[in-house]
């Protein structure tokens, strides 16, 4: 049976499967050193990896007889694609196996961050309900959805609003044959949006697409919500505090969308509802929805 080298935790029947039918050498990255690749590396033919985790060149180049790479994820921005094709090796992934689960995280976050629920999970558990009410929140119903890359997962995300609201906009590299509004630039569909959602695929294109023309367009009272699974969209800082005088948004993130967690997103240090402050804005460049 071909040998893989296993970097990445997969679903159990997947594991099961893999199991069956390859030789599976188990090891998280640190681990692999100059001893291990000199035990294994002839023998590895495949990775199975992680959209978080991708492939390091180093790695890739020093497996000799490696053939394919299989992403148990959407992403490729974590595998050079230009080294996988001058060494004819095939590189997977997995699309619209997460698309559903992305999605519902999309809607579950932005009911969370309007009607602040992580706020009051940590006022019950803190012992203060029975000397003090909440604060009223907002509702979701009616509010202004603006997504930021209309692929898979931005289409998905706009079906599931369509039961909140009619008023929902996008924005990506070129107009689609779509009932929604389209706009230019994410800061033209920030100034239309109550509630702005990125699920721009991670890449070079969309590095720091989301800056302080943004925000601004937002304003103090919009809310961000990420699900494109990485922080890098953004060139703000990641503050807890917004800069004096400057715009915020509240903005909620959760980088476990690929796996399974025990956690309450109230209890996670991933996922918040926070306010940021104000950078110097980037534009966007090339195909980036995912």
């Amino acid at each position: 049976m071909p040998t893989l080298l296993q970097i990445a935790s997969i679903h159990p029947d997947a594991q099961a499967r893999l199991n069956a039918s390859y030789d599976l050498i188990r090891a998280e990255l640190p681990a692999i050193d100059a001893q291990w690749l000199a035990q294994n590396a002839g023998k590895v033919e495949g990775i199975v990896t992680g959209g978080h985790l991708g492939a390091p060149p180093s790695l890739m180049t020093a497996l000799p007889n490696l053939k394919v790479i299989g992403i148990n994820g959407v992403g490729f921005d974590k595998i050079d694609l230009d080294l996988a094709r001058s060494r004819g090796v095939r590189v997977a992934n997995t699309p619209d196996v997460l698309t559903d689960d992305v999605a519902d995280l999309a809607v579950g976050l932005t009911i969370a961050l309007l009607r602040r629920l992580p706020q009051a999970d940590a006022h019950v558990r803190a012992g203060k309900w029975p000397s003090g009410e909440m604060p009223l929140a907002t509702k979701v119903s009616g509010k202004r959805i603006g997504i930021v890359g209309l692929g898979r997962i931005g289409r998905a995300v706009a079906k599931r609003f369509a039961g909140f609201t009619d008023k929902i906009g996008y924005t990506d590299v070129a107009p689609q044959d779509v009932a929604f509004a389209y706009y230019p630039d994410a800061a033209a569909l920030a100034a239309a949006s109550d509630v702005l959602i990125i699920c721009a695929a991670a890449s070079a294109s969309t590095r720091r697409i989301i800056g302080a023309a943004v925000f601004d367009a937002l304003g103090p009272s919009g809310a961000l919500v990420n699900v494109r699974g990485d922080r890098s969209w953004t060139s703000l800082p990641w503050s807890p505090r917004s800069r004096k005088g400057g715009s915020a948004a509240r903005r909620s993130t959760c980088s476990r969308t690929s796996r399974t967690c025990p956690l309450p997103c109230s209890a996670c240090p991933t996922s918040s509802s926070r306010r940021t402050s104000p950078a110097r804005p980037t534009r966007p460049g090339g195909r980036w929805a995912t």
